[in-house]
C-alpha cells in the first residue's frame, strides 16, 4: 500500500473529528512521569522510494535456514 501524505488541513480535519485542536492533545492522557523527555534514536525520515530500497536491502540479508 503506498504512503499517502496528509496535509495540515487533513490533520486539522482529523483532529476535529475526534474533538481536538492540537496533535499534542493526543498525549494528555499519558502521565507526565512516564513521558519520554528525550528525542528518539531513530533514523531520519525517508521517502517512500528510499524506504522501499532500504527494506529490500535488509531483506536481501536474510538467509535460509534450510539445511539441505
Amino acid at each position: 500500500m503506498p504512503y499517502i501524505a496528509n496535509t495540515p488541513a487533513d490533520q486539522k480535519d482529523m483532529l476535529a473529528a475526534i474533538g481536538l485542536e492540537r496533535l499534542d492533545q493526543l498525549f494528555d492522557q499519558v502521565p507526565e512521569r512516564v513521558r519520554l523527555r528525550r528525542p528518539l534514536n531513530v533514523l531520519p525520515a525517508m521517502t517512500e522510494l528510499e524506504l522501499a530500497r532500504h527494506l529490500t536491502e535488509l531483506a536481501a540479508r536474510n538467509s535460509s535456514s534450510d539445511a539441505s
